[in-house]
């Protein structure tokens, strides 16, 4: 989940359809389309684990916390 407020590239503003945020996911995707790409181009591919993880970014909006076992 990228942080508030998003950065969004110049040629990447409004494609998604979801404003800025939705903006920065496309970004995200096609920069990691272009690093598996030139992965497969060296053929490295099968000797390669991707691994894209998150710390969930900032709750906002509409999002809510799960409550806690404890809550």
């Amino acid at each position: 989940m990228p942080y508030i407020p998003p950065h969004v590239e110049g040629r990447f503003r409004g494609t998604s359809g979801a404003g800025a945020y939705g903006d920065t996911l496309e970004l995200i995707d096609y920069h990691v389309g272009r690093l598996v790409s030139h992965v497969e181009q060296l053929g490295l591919a099968e000797d390669t684990i991707f691994i894209v993880t998150s710390d969930s970014g900032p709750w906002f909006g509409g999002h809510r916390r799960a409550p806690r076992a404890q809550d």
